[in-house]
């Protein structure tokens, strides 16, 4: 199992090692390879005596907003020609002469 360890010093003798997510493993060394050495051991200790499990966290018990409407158009018979009229009207110039390019989704293919 690899783990992200930040180590920093905080004084000519003195360094901290603290893992990256798991905020109660930490150690400190006179050096860095002996602040990493304790933290691995810190480490070790926590993972010999706990089981590590995956869980799924539900948001207050609704979905994902981004992802709801997600595919609604995909059966719609008008999208294939409302995606080609928006596809075709190319560049727009704003009142303050900024252009806007209207994207389409799913983006047309790439054809080499």
């Amino acid at each position: 199992m690899e783990q992200l360890v930040i180590v920093r010093s905080d004084a000519t003798d003195h360094f901290t090692a603290s893992v990256v997510g798991v905020p109660e493993v930490s150690a400190e060394g006179k050096t860095e390879e002996e602040a990493i050495a304790r933290v691995k051991q810190a480490l070790r200790r926590l993972v010999r005596v706990g089981e590590i499990v995956s869980i799924d966290v539900p948001v207050n018990g609704q979905s994902n907003p981004w992802l709801d409407g997600f595919g609604r158009s995909a059966n719609d018979p008008d999208f294939p020609r409302i995606r080609k009229n928006y596809s075709a009207r190319g560049p727009r110039k704003m009142p303050n002469d900024s252009v806007v390019r209207l994207l389409t989704f799913p983006p047309e293919p790439l054809v080499c």
